[in-house]
């Protein structure tokens, strides 16, 4: 397999991953905001022009909101922190590594 092709595959597998990933988050907002039905669009409606990071802040706030019902939902705090850390562009992380802002 050629230079390009292994690249070009492994830009599909970042890409499908990339995907799956905000599908996932997609379910989990619907499901926390009560929305059961997966064919009720209103989840849908109300994420369709957010970006990735926003979505989590939309996840951060409904964990803290339903953590007091819910008290698996406690540690939420960690992985969006995670998922945060990993949603940064280069520039970002390179400024956070060598001190600039």
């Amino acid at each position: 397999m050629a230079a390009a092709d292994e690249y070009l595959l492994e830009l599909g597998r970042i890409a499908a991953n990339w995907g799956y990933l905000e599908s996932w988050l997609n379910m989990c907002l619907q499901k926390l905001a009560g929305v059961n039905d997966f064919d009720d669009p209103t989840a849908f409606i109300l994420i369709a022009h957010t970006n990735f990071p926003q979505r989590l802040d939309m996840l951060g706030a409904l964990c803290q909101h339903l953590s007091s019902m819910h008290p698996h939902l406690c540690a939420y705090d960690k992985v969006i922190r995670f998922a945060e850390v990993r949603t940064e562009t280069p520039q970002q992380i390179y400024a956070q590594r060598h001190g600039e802002r």
